[in-house]
């Protein structure tokens, strides 16, 4: 995997970006399944919250953490650049 990889190599800022971007993809992938529309921005776990109600109840269970993780992993991409 790429990010392990990176990992090895000790390139932690490439490491936040890829993982931000794996994040990013399925959270709009979620949206989509639902008729979201994922808007053009890293962080769409607001999005995402607010269409808690039409998700299947297992990822309804998690969004809130979803959400989360992808405001830190934005948070931190900006810093890594």
């Amino acid at each position: 995997m790429a990010l392990e990889t990176l990992l090895e190599v000790e390139s932690y800022s490439d490491v936040v970006r890829e993982a931000q971007e794996a994040v990013e993809l399925a959270l709009k992938g979620v949206l989509r399944s639902c008729g979201g529309d994922p808007r053009k921005a890293h962080d769409v776990g607001d999005i995402v919250l607010k269409f808690r109600g039409h998700l299947s109840p297992g990822v309804a269970a998690v969004v809130g953490r979803l959400a989360a993780i992808s405001r830190r992993l934005r948070d931190e991409r900006e810093r890594a650049f």
